[in-house]
């Protein structure tokens, strides 16, 4: 049994200088965007030449190096560096020192085969490696052992040194050491996948100040509201959600809040390229799908249609009052939330137009450590609101929404949020809210109408509005109106306007009402009122042209019957269509013709057949045969005149075709 000896050996790698301690700049401005991206800056000071570190996920290199911001106030920017994304193996094979199959230490001696090295024996001996062997050598016990031995040159002699005798070795060339030292601190740094270490040396003279910014990944910031409607004047509270995912603290930063789409991807910029293209993998952005109303792209009238005569114009809209103190008494009594005007919260931001985007910018400095999320006041206004009920069949079939139509008073540009809704200083339900630039108007709901019932009925009817007979072809131009009933019941104690969406439909003229609240690119919005315990209704009318085409020549007489017989038919063409009947029918009666002589034809072949077996069967000289012969005779002859007949009713059949079509032709009324 063979056996192989260990030992310890240490190899020193030379005198190293020692690193420049880096410095990290702490975080003092982030900004975050509701694209799901952020710009962080770091901000402090260094003095003369300066390296400053900054610590990053693997995810982050890519973003970094697409974005990265640096300036040095009275300096240079020398140099950014990173550890290489190579792969692990490729970057080790490049040293002179190849690690990259964990070699032995017998093979890494035999790779600097004539490196001159100092090895202890523990003498100290000096020469150049001649290589490395494995010999077999006796053990105590007589069993053969494995021995590795490194042999060397000293110049004068080759002596072998058994690599267990070895106290130490030291390589005396400087770019071996440097090349293994660095080979195992490559190995050390891939160890650690999720962190990368980015280093900018900054070049100057004396203390000042210096930066770096850059956007990465972050969490997108978002906003939630509450809607007071229990006041004189509708009031709105707005939040945004931030959170700090990094690993740093952020202490009195300055911290800016920015909604709008920006364009943003991913781009490989870290790992090299080997082939002739780069890989570019765009970022996703996942919309949210929020049930929200749509903005109006136009209005047509100053207000809905009349009301209907159920409806009683006198009663006024559920306009926003203040509750009387009996009522606030109640509501009190009943815990309800209060008033959100006088909740003592100040919003801590300000808005500003920052390009295309908007931008919140907190007012203050904000600390939030890091793992940690805080939310933070953004807006506290008055805004304008009206109650509305909003009915929608494709919603639900018999019943509004609870809702309120806004527009955006508060001088800012809202982002899209929930919306917690509070009526008579109680939790009225929850909305959803698109974004809503200045001055925009918007529909929310956040509740079922319970004292509402709705019941839609639909109709159509079609009328002729003109006819056309050309060249053969019957043109009938006509209109479908569509008529849509809304009966509205009205089971409660208030008054309701409601707001009724109906379908916008593809080529059809809306007829009535001749005015509307708002039209969408999906509906159309009614407006109107109707009075406590009462119903009311509206009828939505809409037209839509419509072409059919008859083309002549291919009806029967029976299908111009049906044309000269119809209402919708004027005189002149349809004396044009009785006379074109006429001809028809003589198409149609040589056509009878034509498949009676058809069938006569086929009748006496059959016969002539039965005759000619016949007369194989009795022989053409025997007296029966004679009479068959005779028979035979007497049925070529008649189905000569049949061939005759049938010629001259082709030519009659084509005669009659042409003439029918030539009128055809020549019709323009």
């Amino acid at each position: 049994m063979k056996k192989i000896i260990l030992s310890f050996l240490s190899i020193s790698l030379g005198t190293q200088l020692p690193a420049q301690e880096p410095l990290e700049l702490p975080v003092t401005k982030v900004v975050l965007f509701s694209s799901g991206v952020g710009f962080f800056e770091h901000r402090g000071q260094v003095t003369g030449d300066g390296l400053v570190r900054l610590n990053l996920s693997t995810d982050q290199i890519n973003d970094v190096l697409k974005s990265l911001l640096l300036r040095d106030e009275g300096g240079s920017v020398s140099s950014v560096n990173f550890p290489s994304q190579d792969p692990l193996d490729r970057a080790l094979s490049s040293f002179s020192v190849d690690l990259s199959s964990k070699p032995s230490l017998a093979t890494l001696l035999d790779q600097v085969r004539g490196a001159e090295v100092e090895v202890s024996t523990p003498q100290k001996l000096t020469g150049r490696i001649l290589g490395v062997e494995t010999r077999v050598i006796a053990g105590r016990d007589g069993e053969g052992l494995e021995e590795v031995f490194l042999n060397i040159f000293t110049g004068e002699e080759v002596i072998s040194i058994a690599i267990s005798s070895l106290g130490g070795l030291k390589f005396k060339d400087p770019k071996i050491s440097q090349d293994l030292g660095r080979a195992l601190k490559l190995i050390l740094e891939s160890s650690d996948t999720l962190r990368k270490a980015l280093d900018i040396r900054f070049t100057g003279q004396g203390k000042r100040n210096v930066s770096l910014g850059y956007i990465v990944e972050a969490p997108v910031w978002k906003t939630s509201y509450r809607l007071d409607l229990s006041g004189a004047k509708p009031y709105i509270q707005g939040w945004a959600v931030v959170e700090n995912t990094t690993d740093q603290d952020w202490k009195n930063i300055n911290l800016s809040l920015v909604s709008g789409r920006p364009v943003s991807f991913i781009q490989d910029l870290y790992s090299p390229l080997y082939l002739p293209r780069p890989v570019v993998a765009p970022s996703v952005q996942s919309n949210l799908k929020p049930q929200s109303y749509g903005g109006g792209i136009e209005s047509r009238g100053p207000g809905g249609p009349p009301p209907s005569p159920a409806m009683a114009p006198q009663m006024k809209s559920r306009m926003f009052e203040t509750p009387s103190p009996e009522s606030s008494d109640d509501f009190a009594a009943e815990g309800a939330l209060g008033d959100l005007r006088g909740s003592s919260v100040i919003p801590q931001a300000s808005g500003t137009a920052a390009g295309e985007l908007f931008q919140f910018m907190i007012k203050g400095p904000v600390t939030l450590p890091r793992r940690t999320s805080s939310l933070l006041p953004l807006v506290g206004a008055d805004i304008q609101a009206e109650k509305v009920s909003i009915y929608n069949a494709q919603v639900h079939a018999s019943r509004p929404y609870n809702g309120a139509w806004i527009t955006n008073t508060t001088g800012l540009k809202l982002p899209a949020g929930p919306m917690t809704v509070l009526d008579a200083q109680v939790y009225a339900g929850d909305a959803l809210m698109d974004n809503l630039v200045e001055k925009d108007r918007r529909l929310i709901s956040y509740g079922l109408d319970l004292n509402t019932l709705v019941d839609s009925t639909s109709t159509s009817t079609l009328a002729t509005t003109g006819v056309k007979l050309l060249k053969g072809v019957l043109t009938f131009t006509r209109m479908v109106t569509f008529t849509k009933t809304y009966l509205v019941q009205n089971k409660g104690m208030e008054p309701r306007t409601l707001v009724i969406e109906h379908p916008v439909e593809g080529g059809r003229t809306l007829l009535e009402p001749s005015s509307y609240e708002e039209k969408t690119l999906e509906y159309y919005r009614f407006k109107f009122l109707v009075s406590a315990a009462t119903q009311g209704s509206l009828m939505v009318k809409e037209t839509l042209p419509r072409v059919d085409r008859v083309t002549l020549v291919n009806s029967d007489s029976q299908s111009f019957l049906s044309y000269i017989t119809s209402g919708d038919i004027p005189p002149t063409i349809k004396r044009s269509l009785e006379k074109a009947r006429d001809l028809k029918a003589v198409d149609e009666d040589l056509q009878t013709q034509q498949r009676l002589l058809a069938g006569k034809k086929t009748e006496l072949e059959g016969e002539q057949g039965r005759i000619r077996s016949n007369i194989a069967s009795v022989g053409r000289d025997s007296v029966q045969g004679k009479r068959y012969l005779e028979k035979l005779m007497e049925t070529e002859t008649a189905l000569d005149s049949l061939t005759l007949e049938s010629e001259d009713l082709r030519k009659r059949l084509g005669e009659a075709k042409k003439a029918y079509e030539n009128y055809l032709n020549t019709l323009d009324l």
